[in-house]
């Protein structure tokens, strides 16, 4: 994982995380694996509305300056019963779920349907 994610910031792309967790606990565990500076604009929140907590994220992005959409956008979780892969199709989200659509993390970086693009900053005048 830290390759990847060392690998996608040196690309330029928006990385961020949506976690069914605590907050301190979660934090504390990317502190600890030296990898929580890859992420942006993290939700780390103790229900299972990854949906809304995206759209979030996505918002805080907008808000940065980025020109940041649903469609421009790929999730990938390990989402063991399926349930991500509907919310994210509901909001218009891409979805990749560890184990099945992909078995490594490290598949990304070549996946055949995603192109991996740098942020793009919105112009001040939009």
């Amino acid at each position: 994982v830290p390759g990847v994610l060392k690998e996608l910031h040196k690309r330029g792309t928006l990385i961020s995380l949506a976690s069914y967790n605590h907050s301190g606990p979660a934090t504390r565990a990317l502190q600890v694996f030296g990898i929580h500076h890859f992420f942006q604009n993290m939700a780390i929140e103790f229900h299972s509305h990854k949906d809304r907590m995206l759209l979030d994220i996505l918002n805080g992005f907008w808000k940065d300056g980025y020109e940041v959409t649903p469609r421009t956008t790929l999730f990938i979780d390990d989402d063991h019963k399926g349930k991500y892969r509907q919310q994210m199709a509901d909001i218009g989200v891409n979805f990749l779920q560890r184990g099945t659509d992909i078995q490594n993390i490290d598949e990304i970086l070549k996946h055949s349907d995603f192109t991996i693009q740098s942020a793009i900053k919105r112009s001040h005048y939009a």
